[in-house]
């Protein structure tokens, strides 16, 4: 271990030192090249061995990618944009009609960032008045 932190001073990294990914990984490679193993690795750098052993496998920096996934309320908008008008904001209530009238089981939580830009939208128009010009007299209400 000793020898190869002489022979290659800048693999030396401190757990605490934060560094980019693709930095790490070129590191973890050149590490596996000196034939330290993927647990050695993962202790010298402070990294899950796992996933060491996932960018020794591929054998270059890969970014992360995650699963494009639909959310249970997918296709729902415009109904719960509905019912949220319906209900005056009221995210729980939406949340249990979706379940009664959409057989849809979620968190409260869930419907209320569904909802977010529902109600940005609800409040302008909640604050949005008309103004009526009237006309100003010289005579004041009271006066004698």
């Amino acid at each position: 271990m000793k020898e190869a932190r002489e022979q290659h001073p800048d693999l030396r990294v401190s757990r605490s030192e934060r560094m980019q990914e693709p930095e790490a990984v070129a590191q973890m490679l050149a590490l596996a090249r000196l034939g330290w193993g993927t647990k050695r690795i993962a202790q010298e750098l402070g990294v899950a061995r796992n996933t060491v052993k996932r960018y020794v496998a591929a054998g270059r920096y890969v970014p992360y990618r995650s699963p494009a996934r639909e959310g249970k309320l997918a296709g729902l908008g415009a109904w719960l944009q509905a019912q949220f008008a319906q209900h005056r904001g009221n995210c729980d209530v939406v949340r249990q009609e979706l379940q009664r009238q959409q057989g849809v089981l979620v968190s409260l939580r869930t419907v209320e960032r569904a909802c977010r830009g529902y109600r940005a939208e609800w409040a302008a128009q909640a604050r949005a008045t008309v103004r009526f010009e009237t006309a100003v007299t010289d005579r004041h209400i009271g006066a004698t």
